[in-house]
C-alpha cells in the first residue's frame, strides 16, 4: 500500500499554517503520509488579476515543487484565500481532490471537494461543506497540565470587530491573578496588543510576584503551545479566537475575559456564544460572580475530526 501523498499549499501566514499543519499532523498520527509543500507568495493586485484571468480561461498549472513527482497526490490541501486559485489550477492537472480550511468565495466554493468551515460561518448543508466547531490547529492535549500553573492570553485592537479597553482588561486580569495566589501565571500578549497595554502588563509583572509577562514579539514558533501544555487554567480575551480554540484543543480549562463587540450578532461573537452555551468555556462573570465551574470533558480535536473526514471520503481503508 502506497503512502498517502499530500500536496500542501502554504501562504506562510501563522494562523493559516497552524490550520493546515494541524490536519497534516492528525493525518500523520493515523496513516503513513508523504507531504510535498508548495510555498504560495502573497500576490500583488496585477498578479491576482492574472490568476483570475487564467482561471476563467480554463488554464491549469503545475507548481515547481511538484514537477519532479512521478505520481499525483491523493489530495491537495491549503488554508487562506491566496492558496485557492493555485490549488484549483493544480487540480485541473492532477485531478486530485482539493481541501481547504475556510469558506472560499462564492465563485470558487463549488470547485472544492471539501471545505472545513467553522460553525460561526454558517456553512449550510452541502456535500462539500463540513462544519467544525472552530478552526483546526496544532495544539494537542499531552496530559502535562500542572495545577500550579496558569496562562493569561491577551489579545488586542481590532477596529472592525470590537472596542478594546486596556484598563478594563487589565483589571480583570489582575483580579484573576489575585484570586489564585498559589498559581504562577504566564501572561502572554499578541501582535495586536496595543503599546499602552504592553506597558500595563509589564507594570503588573512588577507589582504581582506570581505572574511573568512575555511579549509576543519575543517568543518563537511553538512557544504558546508549550504554555497551553503546562497550564491547567487558561484565561483568554474574547477577541482572541485562535487562542481560545488552541487552549481548548490543548485540554485547558478555558475562561473568557469579555470585550465590547461592535456587532454582538457578528460571527466571532456568535462563535463565542456557542462555546459559552455548550459549556466549553466559562465567562468571567459566570466564574467569579455566579460561581460556576468547568464541566469535565475531552479536549477539542477539530484537526482530528477533519483528518478522519478526509480519510472517510477518499481513503477509508486507512481507518480500519
Amino acid at each position: 500500500m502506497h503512502k498517502l501523498r499530500i500536496t500542501a499549499f502554504l501562504d506562510n501566514r501563522p494562523g493559516h499554517l497552524k490550520q493546515t499543519r494541524g490536519i497534516l499532523e492528525a493525518l500523520d498520527a493515523i496513516a503513513d503520509i508523504m507531504i510535498t509543500e508548495v510555498n504560495v507568495p502573497i500576490p500583488g493586485i496585477p498578479s491576482q488579476a492574472g490568476q483570475w484571468m487564467s482561471w476563467f480561461m480554463g488554464r491549469s498549472s503545475i507548481p515547481d515543487e511538484c514537477r519532479s513527482s512521478v505520481y499525483p497526490p491523493d489530495f491537495i490541501i491549503g488554508t487562506g484565500t491566496h492558496t485557492h486559485l493555485p490549488m484549483l489550477q493544480y487540480k485541473r492537472t492532477c485531478q486530485a481532490p482539493v481541501v481547504t480550511c475556510m469558506t472560499p468565495s462564492s465563485l470558487l466554493v463549488k470547485h472544492f471537494d471539501l471545505c472545513l468551515v467553522p460553525a460561526h460561518d454558517n456553512p449550510g448543508d452541502k456535500p462539500n461543506l463540513f462544519e467544525t466547531l472552530g478552526p483546526p490547529n496544532t495544539a494537542r492535549d499531552l496530559g502535562r497540565h500542572e495545577p500550579n500553573k496558569g496562562l493569561l492570553a491577551i489579545g488586542g485592537v481590532d477596529e472592525k470587530n470590537h472596542v478594546w479597553n486596556s484598563d478594563d482588561v487589565l483589571a480583570k486580569a489582575a483580579g484573576i491573578i489575585k484570586a489564585y495566589p498559589e498559581i504562577h501565571w504566564t501572561v502572554a500578549s499578541s501582535f495586536r496588543t496595543p503599546e499602552d497595554m504592553l506597558a500595563k502588563l509589564l507594570q503588573m509583572q512588577e507589582d504581582m510576584p506570581n505572574c511573568t509577562f512575555f511579549n509576543a514579539s519575543d517568543t518563537g514558533p511553538g512557544w504558546i503551545e508549550e504554555q497551553y501544555n503546562q497550564a491547567d487554567m487558561c484565561w483568554v480575551t474574547a477577541d482572541s479566537v485562535s487562542m481560545t480554540y488552541e487552549a481548548l484543543s490543548a485540554g485547558c480549562k478555558v475562561g473568557v475575559i469579555p470585550v465590547t463587540w461592535k456587532n454582538p450578532a457578528g460571527k466571532i461573537a456568535r462563535g463565542l456564544d456557542r462555546l459559552l452555551k455548550e459549556k466549553w468555556v466559562l465567562s468571567f462573570d459566570d466564574f467569579f460572580h455566579n460561581k460556576q465551574t468547568w464541566e469535565k470533558r475531552r479536549a477539542l480535536d477539530e484537526a482530528g475530526r477533519a483528518a478522519r473526514e478526509i480519510l472517510e471520503r477518499w481513503r477509508p481503508d486507512l481507518l480500519l
